[in-house]
């Protein structure tokens, strides 16, 4: 696959023919971020064409080429040639390709002036052999970077990467001094700074809206309810059949119910389920009940505070249930007597030593 020379609007490029549209007469090129090694790369390894490439005009198709080592030493050979002379180029050029034709990898050109390759134009006609041999003019120095920016708004914003003529533009009247930059630099910090203030302000707002929103419900929650949570807990420990029955039937209510489910979830102690039992029974009524009724005495699992055990332990432990919490009730219940009869035991013992 060979190598084309071409003239641009604004100057020489080699390209390889994939690139070439030569019923268009246009060339696609590679946009104008990429480093000048990088196209390189790109023309050598002939790869093709992106879809964000552009296509260009091309002046005139000049040389084909084998290699690109040959078309690039072709291109360099223009660039160090003097403008002014181009009967000059044009002589200096056969005579270092004829003396140089074995080491060098330029195009070979015969002494009589025959060129081995075609040359065609870019009306797609064969030249005559005079034609053929002949140099082109040379050109004026490819100006790639011809974009006309205005204002310093442009230059802080995003530049056009599209093609080499919109990338490297160096405009003078865009070239801020040091006491512009600083300038600039000195907003730009003073406006995030102030943003950051604004920030911080309104995060503290938030904080004390959250605060004051959590004390709200704090204060909704506990307020009344504390109070006459206060009142029941003097209740408590229930000594008497009565005080079970009164209890019972204050129950009944349901905001009253929420009450005694949070004194008893409000227990603590090493053993929770036993513990909200001494809480709210003393052993002389627990001795009383049987908690399904046996032995000629009452059923405790049909009172009302028995649910509110129930519903407290099931809540500090949901991995409880209710014939776990049934046995502890029953086990409470069953060795009441013996509780009983044992703290009556060192009453009586404490009382005779002091007697003594």
């Amino acid at each position: 696959m060979p190598f084309l020379l071409l003239e641009f609007n604004d100057g020489f490029s080699v390209v390889p023919d994939n690139w070439y549209d030569d019923k268009k007469n246009t060339a696609f090129y590679p946009p104008g971020n990429l480093a000048h090694m990088s196209r390189n790369r790109l023309v050598k390894d002939k790869c093709a064409p992106q879809k964000h490439w552009k296509k260009y005009k091309v002046k005139k198709l000049h040389q084909i080429l084998e290699t690109f080592e040959e078309a690039n030493d072709v291109l360099d050979y223009f660039l160090d040639c003097s403008a002014s002379d181009v009967s000059e180029v044009e002589r200096r050029y056969k005579i270092r390709t004829s003396e140089n034709c074995r080491s060098s990898k330029l195009r070979k050109i015969d002494m009589q002036g025959n060129s081995r390759n075609q040359i065609i134009d870019s009306s797609g006609e064969e030249l005559s052999d005079r034609e053929s041999t002949s140099l082109p003019p040379y050109p004026n120095t490819p100006n790639m970077f011809d974009m006309d920016l205005s204002g310093r708004d442009e230059l802080l914003g995003e530049l056009p990467t599209s093609t080499p003529k919109k990338v490297y533009k160096k405009s003078p009247a865009l070239q801020l001094t040091d006491e512009e930059f600083k300038t600039n630099t000195s907003a730009k910090i003073g406006k995030i700074l102030y943003q950051q203030k604004i920030l911080d302000e309104q995060q503290q707002i938030i904080l004390l809206n959250q605060e004051k929103i959590l004390g709200l419900l704090l204060q909704k929650e506990s307020s009344l309810p504390q109070l006459e949570s206060d009142e029941m807990r003097k209740m408590f420990p229930l000594k008497t059949v009565q005080d079970l029955d009164n209890l019972s039937s204050l129950i009944t209510e349901e905001e009253k119910m929420k009450q005694l489910v949070r004194i008893c979830k409000s227990v603590g102690g090493i053993d929770v389920k036993q513990s909200v039992m001494r809480r709210l029974l003393a052993d002389n009524l627990c001795a009383a009940f049987s908690f399904q009724g046996r032995r000629k005495k009452p059923a405790f699992d049909h009172f009302l505070i028995n649910e509110a055990i129930k519903s407290s332990i099931k809540e500090r432990f949901p991995e409880a249930t209710d014939p776990v919490v049934d046995k502890y009730v029953k086990d409470h219940l069953r060795y009441a007597p013996q509780r009983e009869k044992r703290i009556n035991g060192n009453e009586d013992d404490t009382l005779k030593e002091v007697i003594n």
